[in-house]
């Protein structure tokens, strides 16, 4: 029998902590589906759009600087990190994505998971219900930034997960 739990980081609100150990078990799932990924399937341009499984890695991570980053550390995002220099031509919506760095599949693993660590790391103080306002002047709770970096990396990572699957080939 196995036991699954969650590992809630330590030194968090535990309600911080709760929502950031589930977001970082959601990436450890979608990245156990992946398995070996070839060198040459990380910038192949699929689907009607040509989305590679490179451009949503560099996405994801961008999106965490951020949400994390930008609003709710009050960071500028200036100078922009390599995420957010590649995400200047990238857009989800309008379905526009550059072709990304020919990087093996495990630096961008690397990246996604370097970034998520230090910034994480930066959440120590925050509670949950603290509320940040953006640029544009939304204003947003800890809690909902990171509930929806747990959907975000959940939709993401099921779409690499298909763009990596045979059905894609």
């Amino acid at each position: 029998m196995t036991r699954y739990d969650l590992h809630p980081p330590e030194g968090l609100d535990p309600d911080v902590a709760l929502l950031v150990g589930a977001w970082l078990d959601g990436t450890r799932e979608w990245l156990g589906e992946v398995g070996e990924v070839p060198d040459a399937r990380v910038t192949q341009r699929l689907g009607a759009h040509g989305v590679s499984v490179g451009a949503l890695l560099m996405h994801m991570v961008d999106c965490d600087e951020g949400w994390i980053g930008e609003t709710l550390l009050g960071g500028s995002g200036d100078p922009p990190t390599v995420a957010g220099a590649f995400c200047r031509d990238l857009s989800v919506d309008d379905r526009t994505f550059p072709d990304p760095p020919a990087w093996p599949f495990a630096e961008y693993v690397r990246l996604l998971q370097d970034t998520r660590a230090a910034l994480v790391a930066r959440l120590v103080g925050l509670r949950a219900d603290d509320e940040r306002t953006s640029r544009s002047g939304n204003v947003f709770t800890v809690r909902w930034v990171l509930a929806h970096l747990v959907q975000h990396d959940s939709y993401h990572g099921g779409q690499i997960v298909l763009l990596l699957s045979d059905f894609a080939s």
